[in-house]
């Protein structure tokens, strides 16, 4: 009689929609992954176009430990973004204090990144005078 009762077509549909959900987050890992993966590492001159100073501070996260909702704080370092246009799109690398005061918008610095295969998006590794 499996298969037959009341409850039979809703399991049959959290089945299926188990699946589904775990085919999309595979696909998604998967996207991530040749987005991301063994790219090559590229020099250029960059623009300073801004400066963002983040100082620390303390976020709070959610999670649920014993079956009840816990705020956990997480505290997040103080960083000093640079702003930058490589190659005519704009990019946010993050910079050591002593760079960060020593640049200007307008000023010229040596960028390392990297450039993402599908979506096209920079990720800057490295800031140089």
């Amino acid at each position: 009689m499996s298969g037959t009762g009341p409850g039979a077509g809703g399991a049959r549909f959290m089945y299926l929609f188990g699946m589904v959900v775990l085919v999309a987050v595979g696909a998604w890992y998967a996207f991530l992954g040749l987005d991301r993966s063994a790219l090559p590492v590229r020099d250029a001159r960059a623009a300073v176009i801004g400066k963002e100073h983040r100082p620390p501070g303390t976020t709070y996260t959610r999670t649920v430990i014993n079956n009840r909702t816990v705020t956990l704080p997480q505290t997040t370092a103080e960083v000093w973004v640079l702003v930058l246009s490589v190659d005519g799109r704009d990019a946010y690398g993050f910079a050591e204090r002593s760079l960060y005061d020593a640049v200007n918008a307008g000023d010229s610095v040596s960028v390392a990144y990297q450039r993402r295969r599908i979506t096209g998006a920079l990720q800057v590794l490295d800031i140089t005078r």
